[in-house]
C-alpha cells in the first residue's frame, strides 16, 4: 500500500506538468483506482441523527437520539428568547436543563452515541418549542423538539388535617387613632370594632407547580377550627376560597359591635384591641389528568387568622 500511494504522490506531480487535455480516460481510471486503495483513515463518517423533528407529550415524555458517529457535542439549546450553550464538551451523563414552574426539560449526553431529551410536563397551555444545535467540526445539525401542552386537570377533592399545636389565642392591637377636641366640652364617638376586619386565609406547598394545575380563581371549601373538640378537630366551615398562593380576605362570622366612646377637650389616642384565633391545616388536593385520567395528589398548609368576635377592648388616652 505505501507503494501505491507513493505512485499517486508521483502521478500528481506528473498532472500538475501535462495538459489536462491531454489525459486519457484509461489513465484517469487507473488514478482512482490507487485512491481507492489508499489508508481510509484520511476519511471521516459523516454525522447523522436518527431524528431532526421531534413531536413530545404534554403531559411529560422523553426520548433517545441515536448519532453516527461517536465524535460530537451541543453547542446550544434555544427556547423563547434564552440560549442555553456548553462552555465544554460534555461527559457522559452531563447535561443542559432548564426548570421553569410551567415547563422545563433536560438535555443529556448518555454516551457517545446516545442524547436523551426529557420534558416535563407542559402546562402552559400552548406548544412548548425549543431547538438544539450539535455537531462536529465538520457539520452543524439542528434538532427541533415541540411539546404540545398538557391535556389539563379536573378537581376531585380536598381534605384537611390539623396541625396539633398551632391553634393559638392572642391579643392584637388594629388601630391607633388620636383625636383632637378642640371644643370645651366632652363629645361623644362610636367605635365600630369590626367594621374593617376580616378572615385572612393563605394556602401554600413546597410544591412550586402546587397552584399552576387549575385556574387561580378555582375554588374549594376551607375549614374551621372546633374549639370544643379535645383533639383540635376541624370541619368544613361552608366558605370557600380560591386555591392559589395570595391572601385572602374572607367576611366574618359574625356581625360588626360598636361602642360609644366619651372624648374630653385636647388630644385623645384611641386604641382599639381584638381577640384572635389561628390555626395551620395540611391540606390534600387532589385533581385528576383528562387525558390519562391519574389523579395527582398536591400537599401543602392552610392558614387561617381571624377575630374571635368574644373580646375586644379600646383604650382611651389622654395626650
Amino acid at each position: 500500500m505505501p507503494q501505491l500511494c507513493g505512485f499517486y504522490v508521483y502521478a500528481m506531480t506528473q498532472i500538475r506538468d501535462m495538459n489536462y487535455q491531454t489525459l486519457s480516460l484509461e489513465f484517469i481510471i487507473s488514478m482512482l483506482i490507487v485512491l481507492s486503495s489508499c489508508n481510509n483513515d484520511v476519511f471521516v463518517d459523516e454525522l447523522k441523527v436518527s431524528d431532526t423533528d421531534i413531536q413530545m407529550s404534554g403531559e411529560g415524555d422523553s426520548i433517545i437520539v441515536e448519532m453516527s458517529t461517536p465524535v460530537w457535542d451541543i453547542y446550544t439549546v434555544n427556547f423563547e428568547k434564552e440560549v442555553l450553550s456548553t462552555r465544554s464538551y460534555l461527559n457522559e451523563n452531563d447535561s443542559i436543563s432548564y426548570n421553569g414552574v410551567v415547563k422545563g426539560f433536560t438535555v443529556k449526553r448518555i454516551d457517545d452515541r446516545h442524547l436523551s431529551i426529557r420534558v416535563d410536563e407542559n402546562l402552559s397551555k400552548e406548544d412548548f418549542k425549543f431547538n438544539i444545535t450539535m455537531g462536529d467540526n465538520f457539520k452543524t445539525i439542528l434538532i427541533h423538539v415541540t411539546q404540545s401542552p398538557s391535556a389539563g386537570y379536573d378537581f376531585d377533592h380536598i381534605t384537611y388535617t390539623f396541625l396539633p399545636g398551632s391553634y393559638a389565642i392572642s391579643l392584637k392591637q388594629v388601630s391607633s387613632i388620636v383625636f383632637d377636641n378642640k371644643s370645651d366640652s366632652p363629645i361623644t364617638s362610636v367605635v365600630s370594632f369590626f367594621h374593617d376586619q376580616s378572615q385572612k386565609i393563605t394556602f401554600s406547598s413546597a410544591n412550586p407547580k402546587a397552584f399552576t394545575f387549575l385556574s387561580s380563581a378555582f375554588q374549594v371549601d376551607i375549614p374551621s377550627y372546633v374549639s370544643e373538640s379535645k383533639d383540635g378537630t376541624l370541619q368544613l366551615s361552608g366558605k370557600k376560597a380560591s386555591f392559589n398562593d395570595s391572601i385572602q380576605n374572607m367576611a366574618l362570622p359574625f356581625t360588626d359591635v360598636s361602642k360609644s366612646i366619651v372624648l374630653q377637650p385636647g388630644a385623645t389616642r384611641v386604641t382599639r384591641v381584638l381577640e384572635f384565633e389561628s390555626f395551620d391545616a395540611e391540606y390534600t388536593f387532589c385533581i385528576r389528568n383528562r387525558k390519562t385520567g391519574v389523579l395527582k395528589n398536591i400537599r401543602g398548609k392552610f392558614h387561617s387568622q381571624m377575630p374571635t368576635g368574644k373580646n375586644y377592648y379600646v383604650i382611651l388616652e389622654r395626650l
